[in-house]
Parts: structure tokens; C-alpha cells; sequence
């Protein structure tokens, strides 16, 4: 807005301007307003909280007509009148505590739409007639050097054309139905920000604390597999024979993420694959030298009960394209 500002200056302003602005002012009671005008702005804008400016682009100057210029001044100086670039400034602020709530943004750009509308209805009465008004506005907007829905990004500044509501704020200048009053329009404030601060205060009780309830829920929806598990297993060998032997597993869980070795002894282990943990249901596999006979790939389901582990396997071995099916038992060494 300073940098704005820094571009802005009298040096444009004609005697015509200047007797526009005067008449403005006089029917808008802002007779300490300043009016500049600046190369650098796109449209009419007011900046300043308690030494408020209106300035004017200098492009407009020469081409606009009185009406035009009675749209642009008279609106900024509505602006200064309600105070709206200090309140602006106040809303984004109490904003901030709930910028969470899917309602803020629908709140701050109805707050926008709305201030604009009033603006027209104040700046009106520097026209003979809002109908007069609503044409002058119209005609403005075609004389822009720039699409009207243009704001002052990244500014507080607040430009004629803010709100993105052109068509609204017509339709508003030419509809003829009674507005509400101010009572009735106090009591829907009310009423929406107690709404607002109930749910906002709902939406708190219910926030999870990160670190603790997380863990917590986590913990109780899955086991913790960290630690050595022993055990036995027996096989029912392709041949019909049934063989038994040892099994070796040691795990290491971090949240969701699983990393282990599994072999017959702690010496001859090999990396666990393919981990998925639901529940207590936990699924994995493994390949194994196998001996002469070639490797061997393993495929284990096992159900998780405290310190207890058992479920049944898939042995497959591709030299010969054999496979047969293993039971398994582990419990975890304290």
C-alpha cells in the first residue's frame, strides 16, 4: 500500500477534478479527505486508517466523465466514511483464530461483498438517482484499463471495484425492495456469531492432542511386534513326509512401518518382504536358501494374541515348481 502511496500525488488533478470532489465531499461530509491521483494504479482506491487518501488513476482522469468521477470518489469516500480499510484490517486479525472454519472465508467474503453494496448505496446520493448511479458504474468499469474484478492483491486498499459483485451491486442499486431494518439486522448478527462461536467451541473439544491420543488410538488398534520371537513349525513335506524344525523371527515396528529377519537359527536369517499388518492379523514373506535342492520363498499369515503368534505358511520352490503348506507357533522371548 506505501509503495502505492509513494507513486500518488496532486499533480493530475484538473480545476474539473477537483470541483467533483469538492461536491462529493460536501454531500458525504468528508471535507478532510486528501484526493491524489497515480500512474502506478489500476483503479480507484482509499488507503490510510486515520489519514485516509482517495486516489484516482491517472489514466481515468481525461477520459471519464463527471458522472464517472462523482462513482469513483463518492464510493472511496464511503469507504472513508465507515471507516472500512481500519476495519478491514480488524476483521483479517479476529480472523485468524478460527481461519480453520470452512465458514471464515465465506464470512470475510460476504463482509466484502456486502461493504461494497453499502458504498453504493451512500456514494448514490452524489447522482441525481441510484438508477443514474448504476449506469455511471457500468460505464466505469468499461473505461478501466483492466478487467473490474482486478483487486489490490496482497494490499489492504480498497478499490471500487473489490468484492468481485459487479452484477450484484447493479441489481442491488435498481431493486426497490425495503432493506432490513437495523434491529432486525442486529438481531441475524447476533444470532450468526453466537452460531459461529458455538462451533467454534464444539470444534475445540473435540481436537485430538497430537502425540498422546494419536499414540494412544494407534496402539489400541494394533500390536506392538518389536522384539525376538521363537518357535517351532512343521511342514507337510511335498513327498507326504511331515518335517519339523525351529523358526527364528525378530521384529522392529515403528508406527506403521515393519522391518525384520526370519530363519531357522539367528544365524542363517534372511530380510522379511512384502510386510502388511492389519489388526492383529500380520502378513509376510521370506526367502530361504533352501539347501541342495534350491531356495526357497515363504509366505507366512500369522495372528498376533499378546506375546503369541501362530498361523500357517506356503513354502514354494522353483527349482522343481514345488510347494507345501506350514504351521507355525511362536511366542516372544521376554
Amino acid at each position: 500500500t506505501r509503495h502505492m502511496l509513494e507513486a500518488a500525488g496532486t499533480g493530475g488533478i484538473s480545476d474539473r477534478v477537483a470541483a467533483v470532489a469538492e461536491e462529493c465531499k460536501r454531500q458525504l461530509g468528508a471535507q478532510s479527505v486528501s484526493i491524489v491521483c497515480s500512474a502506478a494504479a489500476a483503479v480507484p482506491f482509499t488507503a490510510g486508517a486515520f489519514r485516509p487518501i482517495v486516489v484516482l488513476p491517472h489514466s481515468l482522469l481525461k477520459t471519464t466523465s463527471d458522472d464517472e468521477l462523482r462513482v469513483a470518489i463518492g464510493h472511496e469516500l464511503a469507504h472513508v466514511y465507515r471507516h472500512d480499510y481500519l476495519l478491514n484490517i480488524l476483521y483479517e486479525l479476529v480472523s485468524l483464530p478460527v481461519a480453520f472454519h470452512p465458514c471464515v472465508l465465506w464470512m470475510k467474503r460476504q463482509i466484502e461483498k456486502n461493504r461494497e453494496t453499502a458504498c453504493d448505496e451512500m456514494a448514490a446520493r452524489c447522482l441525481e438517482s441510484p438508477t443514474g448511479y448504476a449506469r455511471a458504474l457500468m460505464s466505469l468499469a468499461r473505461a478501466l484499463p483492466q478487467p473490474p474484478v482486478a483487486t489490490m492483491a496482497s494490499s489492504p486498499a480498497l478499490g471500487v471495484f473489490d468484492g468481485n459483485n459487479l452484477e450484484e451491486r447493479i441489481m442491488q442499486l435498481l431493486d426497490k425492495t425495503p432493506r432490513l431494518s437495523a434491529r432486525a439486522a442486529g438481531a441475524v448478527f447476533a444470532f450468526s456469531f453466537l452460531l459461529l462461536f458455538a462451533t467454534c467451541v464444539v470444534g475445540y473439544s473435540f481436537a485430538l492432542t497430537p502425540g498422546q491420543d494419536a499414540s494412544q488410538s494407534s496402539a489400541a488398534g494394533q500390536p506392538n511386534l518389536s522384539g525376538v520371537w521363537t518357535g517351532r513349525l512343521e511342514e507337510k513335506l511335498p513327498d507326504g513326509r511331515v518335517g519339523h524344525g525351529s523358526l527364528y523371527l525378530r521384529l522392529q515396528q515403528s508406527g506403521d512401518q515393519i522391518t525384520g529377519i526370519v530363519g531357522d537359527t539367528q544365524t542363517t536369517t534372511s530380510p522379511v518382504e512384502n510386510v502388511i499388518l492389519s489388526g492383529s492379523h500380520l502378513k509376510f514373506s521370506a526367502g530361504a536358501p533352501g539347501g541342495p535342492k534350491g531356495p526357497v520363498l515363504w509366505t507366512l499369515e500369522l495372528n498376533v494374541k499378546g506375546d503369541a503368534m501362530e498361523g500357517t505358511g506356503r513354502a514354494f520352490r522353483g527349482t522343481d515348481n514345488h510347494s507345501w503348506d506350514v504351521e507355525i507357533k511362536l511366542t516372544r522371548n521376554k
